[in-house]
C-alpha cells in the first residue's frame, strides 16, 4: 500500500450506513417476534439465535472501527489545526462517524441479550447515557475503594439505623 493511498484512506471521511449483519439480524428478529406472538416459543428461540450471532458479529465489527475512527478523527483535528479552525468538515464528520460507531456498538450489545431492545435503541442517543453512567458507577466504586484502602478508615453495618456508616478509628 503506497503512502499517497494510507494517506487518502485517513483523509476521507466514512459513509454512515447500516451494515448487511445488522439487517440480517433485523430480519430474524422480526421472524422471532412473529413467531413469538403465534405462542412458537420453541421456535421463536431457535429464529433467535442467528439474531444474535449477527448482533455480536455487528458489534465486533463496530468496536473494532472505533480505534480507526479516532485515528482518522485525529487526522481531521490536525487538518483543523492546521487551517485555523477554517477546514472542520473531516474533524466533524469522523465525530459524527465516532458516535455512530459508538451507538451502534451499545445498541448491538444490548441487542444480544433482549433482542427487541437492539432495532429500537440504534435510533436513540445511547452514548451519552452510557458515559454518565459509567462514570457515575466507576466514580462511586473508586470512591469506595479508596475509603477501603485509607488507613484507620472502615465501614461498619450499624444495626440500630439499619445502614452502613464510617467508623474512623483514630490512633493519636
Amino acid at each position: 500500500m503506497s503512502t499517497a493511498s494510507i494517506i487518502s484512506f485517513f483523509t476521507t471521511p466514512e459513509e454512515i450506513k447500516t451494515t448487511r449483519l445488522y439487517q440480517n439480524a433485523k430480519k430474524y428478529t422480526l421472524l422471532s417476534y412473529e413467531t413469538q406472538t403465534s405462542k412458537k416459543y420453541l421456535e421463536s428461540w431457535k429464529i433467535s439465535t442467528p439474531a444474535k450471532l449477527n448482533y455480536l458479529a455487528d458489534m465486533v465489527f463496530h468496536v473494532c472501527m472505533i480505534p480507526i475512527t479516532l485515528v482518522k478523527g485525529f487526522f481531521g483535528s490536525i487538518q483543523a489545526l492546521y487551517s485555523w479552525g477554517d477546514e472542520t468538515t473531516l474533524l466533524q464528520k469522523n465525530l459524527q462517524v465516532l458516535h455512530f460507531h459508538a451507538n451502534t456498538a451499545i445498541a448491538d450489545a444490548i441487542g444480544i441479550f433482549v433482542i427487541k431492545k437492539g432495532i429500537s435503541l440504534r435510533e436513540n442517543n445511547n452514548v451519552r447515557d452510557f458515559i454518565l453512567v459509567a462514570i457515575l458507577i466507576s466514580s462511586v466504586l473508586l470512591a469506595v475503594f479508596a475509603m477501603k484502602k485509607a488507613d484507620n478508615f472502615k465501614i461498619i453495618y450499624d444495626p440500630t439505623s439499619n445502614s452502613f456508616k464510617p467508623a474512623i478509628n483514630w490512633k493519636l
